[in-house]
């Protein structure tokens, strides 16, 4: 055990080295579908916990990627006596922040527990310490990264699994206020987002569907001035997921629809329209065992991607008209996750992985609409684009730095899990994004090496054999 918990702690201290998403800005009058997607991928509806080699390979997979799935808990739950947990860091919510997971039996039923974040991120406070309680001012700020996920499983209903997320990693939830006057709070603001869904899932025979809901709710800033209420509501927006495996063969669509913004000034209302984004995928799973120790995945998929903007705006006074036109895209998109495992020996395994994308062909197109003052715009231009081959790695955005993982079992009780990420490894796959020639060693970046490490523990696993 002193060996057990000397890992545990390892474990913690590694998972600060990890990877924080770039912060991205919420979708503007003018947004390109680039723009949408990236802000959808920056603000996730799930809370998916990561593990290093899912996150390198993007096809292999293991118990931390799948103890909490609605439809994938049940072949965890057979390979534990009655406890599972991990510890470790992934970076998916919050920089430096630690990722955990539980699971127990509990008769027939099975729950799982969620953690990723850092609890608070920071906070501070201030009083202006007038001895005048009219003039007299307090302020302060509490931020935080976590999300949060628990799955109820069981054999006769399938998975139910409720997700909180508090923050997206690089724009941390906050909670801010400024007071006046005898405590009366004067502006207060929650910066968002905080999310929440509810996914159930089950295997039907040969088909397994699983169906989502969730919620962004608004970001707000709230400004009370001698009397006067403004109310600013942005970002709120609902998620629709359905997917159906039949076997290798699997379905997904997605819809979000973004509600934009709400001014409410003093009891009068201004909007601004938000977004519509329709997302359907269609894949299929492929593995091959090239040889006793080398086995290849592959996940050939295409994506078909519908999206509207009407960038209308509906002032406090007067009609509503568009700001700019109302845009609309269409997007095909084949490509397929590529992995490869080389299992050395019975406990230790190796991973890697890239995405390959053939082609991404795009269509934009604007509408005649009503400018303010209803001005009339009948002009409809359009364009096309076409993207061709790209590699990319699955975690960074670069494909030229190779990432590897590997899994070591010290008994079917305890293994660790671990990747890492150097331009040391760099391959420069031709078309990857930021590939590059020549010595790594030339400059500084080689310093910048990441990686994560996760410990898996089932206490009472394997006693029997």
């Amino acid at each position: 055990m002193r060996k057990v918990f000397s890992v545990l702690v390892l474990a913690a201290l590694v998972s600060g080295a990890v990877w924080a998403q770039p912060t991205e800005p919420a979708p503007s009058a003018a947004a390109s579908l680039k723009t949408l997607k990236d802000y959808l991928k920056n603000n996730p509806f799930q809370a998916a916990p990561t593990s290093p080699v899912n996150a390198v390979s993007g096809r292999f997979s293991t118990d931390v990627d799948n103890y909490l799935g609605v439809t994938d808990w049940n072949g965890v739950a057979e390979n534990f006596a009655n406890t599972y947990f991990f510890l470790g860091g992934d970076g998916t919510a919050a920089g430096g922040g630690i990722m955990g997971g539980f699971a127990k039996k509990l008769g027939s039923a099975y729950l799982a527990f969620y953690i990723d974040g850092n609890l608070f991120k920071d906070g501070y406070g201030y009083n202006s310490g007038s001895d005048d309680s009219d003039t007299n001012t307090t302020g302060g700020s509490l931020l935080w990264n976590n999300w949060f996920g628990f799955l109820f499983g069981n054999e006769a209903i399938g998975g139910i699994r409720f997700d909180l997320q508090l923050g997206n990693g690089t724009n941390a939830n906050a909670a801010w206020d400024t007071s006046t006057g005898g405590g009366k709070v004067k502006e207060s603001d929650n910066l968002g987002p905080v999310t929440t869904t509810l996914q159930w899932g089950k295997a039907l025979g040969a088909i397994t569907p699983n169906v989502g809901l969730g919620f962004r709710w608004p970001g707000t800033h709230i400004v009370n001035n001698d009397g006067t209420k403004n109310e600013n509501y942005k970002n709120a927006a609902l998620w629709f997921h359905l997917g159906v495996d039949i076997g290798d063969f699997g379905v997904e669509n997605n819809l979000t629809i973004d509600f934009g913004t709400t001014n409410n000034n003093d009891g009068k209302k201004s909007t601004e329209s938000g977004y519509v984004l329709d997302g359907l995928g269609v894949y299929y799973a492929i593995t091959a065992d090239i040889t006793e120790k080398i086995q290849f995945k592959a996940k050939p998929r295409i994506d078909f991607t519908i999206a509207g903007k009407d960038n209308k705006k509906t002032p406090v006074q007067g009609d509503a008209y568009n700001d700019t036109a109302p845009q609309f895209w269409f997007a095909l998109s084949p490509s397929s996750q590529l992995a490869l495992k080389f299992q050395a020996n019975e406990k230790l395994a190796f991973y890697t992985g890239v995405n390959l994308t053939l082609l991404t062909f795009t269509v934009e197109a604007d509408s005649s609409y009503k400018g303010q003052g209803g001005a009339e715009v009948k002009d409809k231009p359009s364009k096309w684009t076409l993207e061709g081959i790209q590699f990319a790695n699955l975690n960074i955005n670069s494909g030229s730095d190779l990432e590897i993982a590997a899994t070591f079992a010290f008994s079917p009780a305890f293994s660790l899990e671990a990747n890492i990420s150097s331009p040391l490894l760099n391959i420069a796959i031709p078309g990857s994004e930021g590939s590059q020639v020549g010595n790594p060693f030339a400059a500084a970046s080689w310093l910048n090496t990441k990686g994560s490490l996760l410990v898996n523990f089932k206490p009472g696993a394997g006693a029997a054999e």
